[in-house]
């Protein structure tokens, strides 16, 4: 008789063949979780030091935010944002984190004072804004003389403004008005300090077209320079920009807008010809004597904040360098009464703002004819520039002067008019 084969003694084996490997994957699989368990867990320690090294900004464990950031950009695509404008650490707010995105404004100022006596007196004021798009630079020399108001509603010159408490609120909001944009450093830096800076550095030789008596801002002392001498040394170089060769105040600081203009492209070449020396930049580096507000609480780490916006600023040589002033303001008799002009005039020369012409009437055509107009009985500002600083500078003259309309018509002729109306006769301007 034929013997049935014995189903189970057949299917042992084939479960026991499948029972091993059962096995072998769950083992496989418990290792798997326990070490996804672990890189889970170091991921996440890793995580944790390196928010806490961002937010104490401590330069091992925020490194690697600053390589991400460079790979970032270096991977971004083609005519992108992050390509346009490159990360420097000065875009990074150094007290918040923030980041700075848009243009970043730097007022820098040289100040009188000598060691162990304070900053004394501003000297020398230029804001130089960053341009977000295409790493660009602007250049817009402030007036010292420009009259302010301290917290308590005194008058005073911006030069004077270091003396005042809260006087960096003070330069902030007033520059900023001035040039409608928000301040986000301020840099003071001794002249003297200043002049040891740019000795190192060797900057591009300037040629006086002209005799010069140019005056030290410091201690009054002259030196004269004589038409085609080259000068190269610190000192007269900054006398140069500074302009103190001239005895008028407007005319020096209209002349150092335009030497500013053309001298800055100059130097800015010069320190990227040989941005790879050593020397030049470990001096920057240093902070050159210059001081930061909002500062990081770190001499070193503030001094690795000026050393990338000079790293920016030379990045943009090469590209059109705006430099601008403020502008002379003309003023028109609007009403009629005798010699308005040339009182209105004296009061914005009190003010610190430059002057043009004082003694023309208001115009309107009539007939095609044109005629005296002196039917102003309230002031209007026109700005005839399509500049933003300068149409900026019309909307501060005229909370300066308490003049509701602020009236934009491009065209030619003095950027900035005042036309003076029956309510500043009666207000004695």
């Amino acid at each position: 008789m034929k013997e049935e084969p014995d189903s189970r003694r057949d299917s042992a084996p084939e479960s026991r063949m499948k029972e091993k490997p059962s096995r072998l994957a769950r083992h496989r699989r418990e290792e798997a979780r326990l070490r996804r368990r672990l890189t889970l867990g170091l991921v996440g320690i890793l995580a944790v030091a390196l928010v806490v090294g961002s937010i104490l900004d401590l330069p091992v464990a925020s490194f690697p935010r600053h390589a991400w950031r460079w790979l970032r950009a270096r991977i971004s695509s083609p005519g992108s944002p992050e390509e346009e404008a490159p990360t420097y650490l000065f875009r990074t707010h150094p007290q918040t984190g923030k980041q700075l995105e848009n243009g970043v404004s730097v007022l820098l100022g040289l100040t009188a004072g000598k060691e162990g006596e304070g900053p004394g007196d501003l000297l020398y004021l230029v804001l130089f804004t960053f341009l977000p798009q295409g790493g660009g630079l602007e250049a817009y020399v402030i007036p010292e003389m420009l009259l302010t108001y301290d917290a308590s509603g005194s008058p005073l010159r911006l030069r004077e403004s270091l003396r005042r408490d809260k006087w960096e609120d003070l330069l902030r909001s007033t520059v900023g008005n001035l040039a409608g944009v928000e301040v986000d450093y301020l840099l003071l830096c001794a002249f003297r300090d200043a002049v040891r800076a740019l000795q190192s550095l060797e900057l591009p030789p300037v040629v006086l077209e002209e005799d010069a008596q140019f005056r030290d801002p410091v201690t009054g002392e002259r030196q004269s320079v004589f038409a085609g001498q080259r000068i190269g040394d610190a000192d007269r170089l900054i006398y140069y920009l500074l302009a103190v060769d001239r005895t008028d105040y407007w005319d020096g600081y209209f002349r150092r807008v335009d030497r500013l203009k053309e001298y800055l492209p100059r130097a800015l070449g010069a320190l990227g010809e040989k941005a790879g020396a050593e020397e030049p930049w470990e001096l920057l580096g240093e902070g050159g004597g210059i001081t930061l507000y909002p500062g990081t609480g770190s001499a070193g780490r503030d001094a690795s904040y000026v050393l990338s916006m000079l790293r920016a600023a030379v990045a943009a040589a090469g590209r059109e360098l705006p430099c601008r002033g403020i502008p002379r303001v003309e003023i028109l008799n609007g009403c009629g009464v005798p010699e308005l002009g040339r009182k209105v005039g004296n009061r914005l020369a009190d003010m610190g703002i430059p002057l043009g012409d004082t003694g023309r009437n208001a115009k309107v055509v009539v007939d095609g004819e044109e005629v005296n107009d002196f039917s102003h009985q309230e002031s209007l500002i026109i700005c005839r520039s399509a500049d933003p600083r300068t149409r900026a500078f019309a909307k501060y003259l005229g909370v300066q002067l308490s003049v509701k309309e602020v009236r934009e018509e491009p065209g030619p002729g003095a950027e900035v008019v005042l036309v003076a109306g029956r309510d500043m006769a009666s207000r004695g301007t």
